[in-house]
């Protein structure tokens, strides 16, 4: 009895102390959680509101100057050729924040390693032929986009406008199952088909009080807007699957320099031919100039917002912006809300919430999450079964053969998703989050 208590004793010992060893060589290789503190929060909710401030001003201001019958002014074409430009300056701005942060911080600046590293998003080599590959799908779908996006909201209210955008969410998931094989979500599904009726509410609201052409021209540009918006999130996806904050800022400004550069004749010939009517002294610029640079920078902070929050607390913004643009049409500006708008726009205001929540939050395969093992009981487990004895046998219990530890199953799991997580700082990285361009 005596020897088997010694015997024991020495096995419990023996288990403390690798157990104790597994524990100080698993810690260093775990991704550590991002801290979710009160500043993380406040910060969070800051860049959410100022993206959906920023989103509506640039919605109202380019609304008022297409439909106000002060300014004159109905040259769709020419404001998407701007709206580009500023489009395109997302890298500038992006490295003056970085290098002011450097400043702040005493960081030393190289501003050439900076553009090295942000043009690798490109590949390790950039030819033309690369160039073209990367960027010539992206333009199309961008010039569709813009194009009918900007008719759209020249020939409807904002609200309206809004209410016609929020569908690309539906039609986007549908391209990323059937194109990139993404598993689909039979709740996600039935909220598809629930937003496409209240577009169909908010479309025959639309069209059945004397429909003019204006209207007509409108929704349906706002249909093909949703389409070539779910393109270019699928082709941008597809180019770019991979990159930080500057290198996307990168890649963002070389598509809309591109699309800005191919563009300009459309422009200019529209001009010389008459089909728009423009002079410089007609153009509103303090209203255009307002709505370009809210449009450029509200892309910049839901960027920076989703690498500190989530994709589903950013994506809400969509519903803020609909439903903030419905209540200042109605109450700021006179315009008329009928019933069918209001319940088309709370239709496609909860499909929109359905759509954008992480699968496992709506999937209808309920499983209990596994509870995460202490190291000694987990020692004790492996050492028990036959089939895992034989496999630490084989290979070292903690650490394969560079070092690195051997992460139990649970652990390994969650280093996947802090890694998922630690790649979300983009919207077009999160599965379940959609590319803002507009």
């Amino acid at each position: 009895m005596e020897k088997k208590s010694e015997t024991d004793g020495k096995v419990d010992g023996l288990v403390q102390r690798r157990a104790s060893k597994l524990t100080d060589r698993i810690e260093p290789v775990v991704l550590p959680v991002r801290p979710r503190t009160n500043w993380i929060w406040l910060l969070s909710v800051t860049l959410l509101m100022i993206h959906v401030v920023m989103t509506v001003v640039a919605g109202q201001t380019a609304n008022i100057a297409f439909l106000s019958t002060t300014t004159e002014f109905h040259a769709p074409f020419l404001f998407v050729f701007f709206k580009t430009l500023f489009r395109g300056a997302a890298f500038p701005v992006y490295i003056t924040i970085n290098t002011t942060i450097k400043l702040i911080r005493g960081r030393k600046l190289d501003l050439g390693r900076t553009w090295r590293r942000c043009a690798l998003v490109l590949g390790p080599k950039i030819t033309w032929k690369i160039l073209f590959i990367k960027f010539a799908p992206t333009i199309v779908t961008t010039i569709i986009l813009q194009v009918s996006y900007a008719l759209g909201l020249a020939n409807l209210t904002t609200s309206l406008a809004s209410a016609l955008a929020t569908p690309a969410v539906a039609t986007s998931y549908l391209m990323t199952w059937w194109f990139l094989k993404h598993p689909l979500s039979i709740i996600k599904i039935l909220f598809v088909f629930i937003s496409f009726g209240g577009v169909a509410l908010v479309s025959y609201d639309a069209l059945q009080f004397e429909p003019t052409g204006g209207t007509i021209l409108g929704v349906t540009m706002m249909f093909v807007s949703d389409i070539s918006l779910s393109s270019y999130q699928l082709l941008f996806k597809k180019t770019f699957p991979k990159g930080d904050l500057g290198q996307i800022s990168f890649a963002v400004s070389g598509v809309y320099l591109l699309t800005a550069l191919v563009y300009l004749p459309i422009p200019i010939i529209l001009k010389v031919t008459g089909v728009e009517h423009w002079t410089w002294s007609d153009i509103p610029f303090p209203l255009l100039i307002v709505s370009w640079s809210c449009t450029g920078f509200s892309a910049l902070v839901y960027g920076y917002g989703l690498t500190i929050s989530s994709g589903f607390f950013m994506g809400l913004s969509d519903l803020l912006v609909l439903t903030i643009n419905t209540g200042v049409d109605s109450w700021g500006r006179d315009l008329p809300i009928s019933t069918f708008q209001i319940i088309g726009t709370v239709i496609l205001g909860i499909a929109f919430i359905v759509m954008i929540m992480p699968d496992k939050l709506v999937s209808v395969n309920l499983r209990r999450r596994p509870k995460k093992a202490d190291d000694e009981s987990l020692f004790r487990l492996r050492q028990a079964s036959p089939e895992l004895a034989q496999k630490t046998a084989e290979t070292p219990r903690a650490f394969d053969q560079g070092g690195k530890a051997i992460l139990p199953p649970y652990e390994t799991v969650m280093e996947a998703d802090e890694d998922l997580l630690e790649n979300q700082n983009l919207p077009i990285q999160d599965t379940e989050t959609q590319v803002n361009p507009l």
